[in-house]
């Protein structure tokens, strides 16, 4: 299929070459229609034990790990819809959302004693190894009279916010360290999100009489840039062994074919 595009795209653009050439999806299709959310089975020490909705589409999907490491903590993954943004908008949306939700859990009664640390950079790698920006939050509260230590690792990416909860009683504090951040940077780099829709669409942009390696060049270029997206055409790559793969559909109108719509 990727090369099949990649033809389609050479072929356009060496008919219109002082223009952008595109392959685009109808008018009326939204920009996300359905997402296929792929997490690994093993990710550092944790493995995983169930994938599912968390809820309301919105609220995207929760995967939950075990680690005999932290054998009364937990671990999940929650990777939920952000919208069509830089990284950089991103991360920084996704980790104030994280930071706002448990200033609001406190005030609601859902913990007390919240003390939450600077937030510190958390670096991070894509499935194809290239940088991804990524944050880290420690925290301390208590639920029940019982005193807790938690961690938040939070990224951005192919139109998501993937965040990674880890919570266990304050002898494990150093373990959720220790553990979490290998959990953190093998989940970020291997779970994945691929999405149908107009978000597939791929223009291409070329100078006057272009020679054939500036078509194949540019044409390689956005089908790199739509993989690191996580947009496929038609149909969804098959699931890999050793992942498992939940589905979130959307209905009409809940995505915006707009850049600067990101406020989901």
């Amino acid at each position: 299929m990727r090369w099949i595009v990649l033809a389609t795209l050479v072929g356009l653009a060496a008919c219109a070459a002082q223009t952008p050439s595109s392959v685009r999806k109808a008018a009326d299709e939204q920009y996300i229609e359905e997402t296929a959310v792929d997490v690994p089975e093993v990710a550092g020490a944790a493995v995983l034990v169930n994938a599912t909705r968390a809820g309301t589409v919105d609220a995207g999907i929760e995967a939950s790990y075990r680690a005999d490491r932290l054998p009364d903590g937990s671990i999940d993954l929650f990777i939920y819809p952000a919208g069509r943004m830089p990284e950089e908008t991103g991360l920084d949306r996704g980790t104030r959302g994280f930071l706002d939700s448990l200033a609001e859990a406190k005030q609601y009664g859902v913990f007390d004693d919240l003390q939450v640390d600077p937030t510190q950079a958390f670096p991070s790698v894509r499935e194809d190894d290239s940088a991804l920006g990524a944050n880290k939050v420690r925290l301390r509260f208590s639920r029940n009279g019982a005193a807790l230590e938690s961690r938040a690792w939070i990224a951005y990416k192919q139109n998501y916010w993937f965040k990674l909860r880890m919570t266990a009683t304050p002898s494990f504090g150093a373990e959720l360290d220790a553990l979490g951040d290998v959990v953190a940077r093998d989940l970020f780099r291997l779970a994945r999100a691929t999405s149908k829709g107009a978000c597939s669409s791929m223009t291409i942009t070329l100078p006057p009489s272009p020679s054939p390696q500036q078509v194949l060049d540019a044409a390689t270029d956005a089908m790199r840039k739509q993989d690191l997206l996580g947009c496929v055409p038609k149909d969804y790559p098959e699931t890999k062994p050793g992942f498992r793969r939940a589905i979130l559909p959307f209905p009409p109108g809940s995505w915006s074919e707009s850049e600067s719509d990101s406020e989901r």
